[in-house]
């Protein structure tokens, strides 16, 4: 979960940084107005960091151990 915390921590740092360096104003429009594609505006966050295959995997196992280890029935200490 660490990873991918630092993983979108990067990303909002370099949405700010192109903030900083671009301007607040999104939607160049110019490319659009000639037919071409306009390039992917870097101040945009519209995707989150893809998740690793092996992330996900330690991630089930993490929570399947945690689900068995809750149906285990255990004995009850008696009342106080």
């Amino acid at each position: 979960m660490l990873s991918y915390a630092i993983a979108l921590g990067t990303k909002f740092l370099a949405i700010d940084a192109a903030t900083k360096e671009l301007g607040s104003e999104i939607g160049a429009t110019a490319p659009l107005l000639r037919g071409e594609a306009a390039p992917p505006d870097r101040r945009r966050f519209d995707q989150f960091p893809a998740l690793d295959l092996g992330f996900a995997t330690i991630l089930a196992i993490s929570n399947a151990g945690f689900l068995v280890n809750r149906a285990i029935p255990r004995d009850q200490p008696p009342p106080a």
